[in-house]
């Protein structure tokens, strides 16, 4: 609800809550992978499991460098404002 506050006060959309719940749901995907991993025993569901990981993990690297990235752009443009 303060996205769309902010939005509608501003007509401007904040990047970071979004980035935050992508995050969050890359996480909690790979929580799911890791408990479905001691089901798989075929080579194939493995390295398929194992690439899903690898991408995943690349992605929560690069939403965290956004989200960082984010932060520190809004801190920066609020100082300049002040």
């Amino acid at each position: 609800m303060n996205t769309i506050e902010i939005f509608v006060r501003e007509n401007e959309i904040v990047a970071g809550p979004f980035l935050l719940v992508g995050l969050i749901a890359v996480v909690r995907r790979i929580l799911l992978l890791t408990a479905e991993a001691e089901q798989t025993i075929g080579t194939q569901e493995l390295q398929n499991l194992i690439i899903e990981l690898g991408v995943l993990t690349v992605l929560v690297i690069s939403l965290s460098a956004a989200l960082y990235f984010t932060n520190l752009m809004e801190s920066r443009t609020s100082r300049d404002h002040d």
